[in-house]
């Protein structure tokens, strides 16, 4: 949980050039739905 609250603060203090964002953030976006669907496959709970 660490890593992913330092991730988190990192992003929320980026600062981006106009124009850039739209791409480097729907990428991010897209690379962590695709990290939940698989975090998924290893909850406990998920497989009971």
């Amino acid at each position: 949980m660490t890593t992913l609250d330092q991730t988190t603060a990192a992003l929320a203090e980026m600062k981006t050039v106009e124009g850039r964002a739209d791409v480097d953030m729907e990428t991010a976006r897209q690379a962590l739905e695709a990290l939940a669907q698989r975090a998924d496959a290893f909850s406990i709970e998920s497989t009971q």
